[in-house]
């Protein structure tokens, strides 16, 4: 695993374990929209369209962005959950 991978994952955990993660937008403050999008194998654009509408994510590209940044399937899912919940009430 390459040195900034390792970096963005302890960033992540910390972030998440003292309560800072509570929805995709606040994942974003500690991971690249860059790195995202290299990840996912999408264009940044297709990341801000998926952000916009949290429930077009698969959940294989929900689960590779939790093992890219560290956090387990469920950890992942609840920050993914929130987002959802968040957008569908606006």
């Amino acid at each position: 695993m390459e040195r900034n991978s390792r970096r963005i994952q302890s960033l992540v955990r910390t972030a998440y374990h003292a309560g800072e993660l509570h929805n995709l937008a606040d994942l974003l403050e500690f991971v690249p929209k860059e790195l995202l999008a290299r990840r996912l194998a999408k264009s940044k654009h297709k990341i801000d369209l998926l952000l916009s509408g949290v429930g077009q994510f698969t959940l294989r590209e929900i689960y590779s962005v939790g093992t890219f940044c560290g956090l387990s399937e469920t950890e992942i899912y609840i920050i993914v959950e929130a987002s959802y919940f968040k957008q569908k009430i606006k």
